[in-house]
């Protein structure tokens, strides 16, 4: 562990760090800040700890516009993603989550435009406003029976997106509350997936 100065979209500032990756500490827990964008690394794999306390979060602009970036692969620990945390990484096209989170804030996919498939982890109760907006490649999503709230705009722009895997039944899917200017992902067909290892069979229906 060290003490330097990251050079984060067009600010500096003075964090603690771990390799290419800069992190604050709050009550025993780690959140990534920041990424070194002069650093080399596609595939990121954030640790679930550092210097022995949990990786909980991502914050905000942690990732935003870092364009060398293919893949994400979050662990076990985190249960927070801030807004704009991966907004705009151009190339990003694989994400791997966890059960352990909650939620997504707001814009934290947006304008990922080579994203293709998502699967959100089970237990995420809420998708945020635009979330995944301007995911213009992003062609399928799975989601988890758990999602309770689909904020305005979540996939505004997402002119590809054709089916969404729901895991759970039809009344459940009816139960979400999908908040307006979300015709992309209404448009869609939705695969009430019967068995969650088989995310590829189970009852459609267009919403």
């Amino acid at each position: 562990m060290c003490i330097s100065i990251f050079a984060l979209g067009a600010l500096s500032v003075f964090a603690e760090t771990e390799g290419y990756l800069a992190y604050r500490v709050l009550n025993g827990e780690i959140t990534i800040t920041g990424f070194d964008k002069t650093s080399e690394e596609t595939e990121i794999t954030i640790p679930e700890t550092i210097a022995g306390l949990p990786v909980t979060g991502i914050n905000e602009y942690a990732f935003n516009y870092c364009k060398t970036i293919t893949g994400i692969h979050l662990p076990s620990s985190i249960k927070t993603i801030g807004g704009d945390a991966f907004s705009g990484c151009a190339n990003l096209t694989d994400i791997v989550f966890h059960n352990n989170i909650k939620g997504i804030w707001d814009n934290a996919f947006s304008d990922c435009i080579n994203i293709t498939n998502i699967t959100l982890p089970n237990g995420i109760d809420y998708i945020g406003y635009t979330t995944f907006s301007g995911c213009e490649s992003l062609e399928s999503i799975t989601i988890p029976k758990t999602v309770t709230k689909i904020q305005r705009k979540a996939f505004l722009g997402c002119a590809n997106l054709r089916t969404v895997y729901y895991l759970g039944t039809e009344e459940e899917w009816n139960s979400i509350t999908i908040a307006k200017q979300n015709s992309e992902l209404k448009n869609a067909d939705v695969i009430f997936v019967k068995h969650t290892e088989t995310a590829v069979s189970g009852d459609r229906k267009t919403f």
